[in-house]
This record gives structure tokens, C-alpha cells and sequence, in this order.
């Protein structure tokens, strides 16, 4: 493996995992350690993750409610990591994690009409 492919994945593994060795490979300050610095990109990896979610499923935040879809989409991110380097993606597997009763033959009531996925 050449060393950029080795450093993105690492930096990858870190961001879903939170742990590994690209720690060792970030210089940290007074201000900030290594694991600081790597929590920054981890934290806003998550919140575009949750925001592409919130995007796919305004219904459901509307009838749950903001915070406790905030709960639900971090479990889910947390459960299902994304596999996929697009946000089209992000919630390929909901239907996994959040069944949901198909009254009508179709789970679009849950979803955005333009959500990012198509389904």
C-alpha cells in the first residue's frame, strides 16, 4: 500500500472508529493533542452524516423531533458506518436499522421527495 492510500485510510478508520495509528502521525500543541485535532474531523464528519440524514428524513425529525432525531441518527451512524465516500448513501441501510410499517405499500411518507438516496 503507498503511503497516501496508508495515511487515508487510517485518517478513515480514525474518523469511524475514533482510534488508530494515524494518531502517531498528528502533531499536536499546547492547545490541542493529536487526538483533538483528529476529534475536530470526526465531529464533523458525523454532524455532515447527520445532516444528510436530515435532509433524507424530514418527516420523521418533524414527528420526533430535533433532538431525539439528533439520538437516533448518531445510533444509526454509530451501527451502520458508511461504506461509500458519497452522502448520497448515508442511509442505505435505515431500513435495518428503522423499520417502518408500510401502510402503503411504500416507506416515501418517511422520506423527503427529493431525498438523496431515491427510495
Amino acid at each position: 500500500m503507498n503511503p497516501l492510500h496508508r495515511a487515508q485510510t487510517e485518517f478513515q478508520n480514525y474518523l469511524l472508529r475514533r482510534d488508530g495509528p494515524i494518531v502517531a502521525d498528528v502533531v499536536g500543541d499546547e492547545r490541542v493533542d493529536a487526538h483533538g485535532r483528529l476529534d475536530i474531523y470526526a465531529d464533523a464528519y458525523r454532524l455532515r452524516l447527520i445532516e444528510a440524514l436530515e435532509g433524507d428524513f424530514v418527516a420523521l425529525q418533524a414527528y420526533v423531533g430535533p433532538e431525539r432525531f439528533d439520538e437516533i441518527a448518531r445510533a444509526y451512524i454509530e451501527a451502520h458506518p458508511s461504506e461509500h465516500f458519497s452522502l448520497r448513501y448515508t442511509a442505505s441501510v435505515w431500513r435495518v436499522f428503522w423499520p417502518i410499517p408500510r401502510r402503503t405499500g411504500t416507506n416515501r411518507c418517511w422520506r423527503n421527495s427529493r431525498s438523496s438516496t431515491g427510495r
